[in-house]
């Protein structure tokens, strides 16, 4: 006995497989290269790994200036249908100082001239160098998302459930950021200033809701996409890191709306400072 065609499809579909290469069409479409369960070498715990979409497009590339700027796409698929809720607040003070570690600088610091006095400099990080926190999205923002959970239904409620999906769903992400930039870093040309870009990202098949809770925490509404941070310390892991949420329904938006124009703006700051 052989499974017919329609339950071959369904099993296909329910397993996600399809989902992944959905995903990653979609991001093809976006003139992304991309390479599905790309493996990566998980440092922490010293094996092989593999994340669901990978994709990297080259955006600028300045032969005379030597300069390049590429995007890298870490992409994890979620096809379960039960909706993610994320409770949002306001920044505090300490956030304006939030730097994500998204970023592959060809240096950390810049020396800025100190006006007014000559031959006087000071370091600043690179981040407020090409002053991303007036043009990054995350920073732009007023809220941040603090917690998230998944809603299951049990019998007849649904329950609001968190336990293990942080790290199962995080921790390979941060993992694999970190693979790209070491790999990145060690292609790093001395003639040239190369710039990467990374966006990991959690594509789910369901809906994503928000609740602001410094508004109304009575108010719930749905998004096609939104921000996570996770301080993690770990073995050898330690920092905090930035996790872009997006729907199936709204990733061409998510590309469109939100990455694009950032990386516009990157250009035209790291062009200027490159002329």
């Amino acid at each position: 006995m052989i499974p017919t065609d329609d339950e071959i499809l369904k099993a296909l579909n329910e397993s996600g497989y399809l989902f992944e290469q959905e995903i990653a069409t979609t991001l093809e479409q976006h003139s992304f290269h991309i390479q599905t369960n790309a493996a990566f070498n998980d440092e922490d715990e010293e094996k092989s790994r593999e994340i669901d979409v990978a994709a990297y497009q080259r955006v600028y590339f300045n032969e005379e200036k030597k300069t390049t700027i590429g995007i890298r796409i870490i992409c994890e698929c979620k096809n379960s249908q039960t909706p993610f809720v994320f409770i949002n607040r306001n920044k505090s003070e300490a956030d304006a100082f939030y730097w994500p570690p998204n970023f592959l600088f060809p240096q950390k610091e810049f020396q800025i001239p100190v006006e007014g006095k000559a031959n006087i400099y000071r370091n600043i990080p690179a981040f407020l160098n090409f002053g991303l926190d007036k043009v990054y999205p995350f920073s732009k923002s007023d809220t941040k998302a603090v917690q998230f959970c998944k809603m299951v239904r049990k019998g007849k409620e649904w329950q609001a459930l968190h336990d293990g999906i942080y790290d199962s769903i995080l921790f390979p992400l941060i993992k694999c950021l970190i693979h790209f930039k070491n790999r990145d870093a060690k292609q790093v040309s001395r003639d040239w200033s190369n710039y990467v870009l990374y966006f990991p990202i959690v594509v789910l098949n369901s809906k994503i809701y928000a609740v602001d809770s410094h508004i109304d925490a009575g108010k719930i509404k749905q998004v096609e996409y939104i921000s996570f941070t996770r301080d993690i310390n770990s073995k050898k892991i330690e920092g905090k890191y930035l996790i872009d949420f997006v729907t199936k329904e709204g990733l061409h938006n998510y590309l469109t709306y939100y990455i694009q124009p950032f990386v516009d703006a990157f250009i035209g700051q790291v062009a200027n400072q490159t002329l």
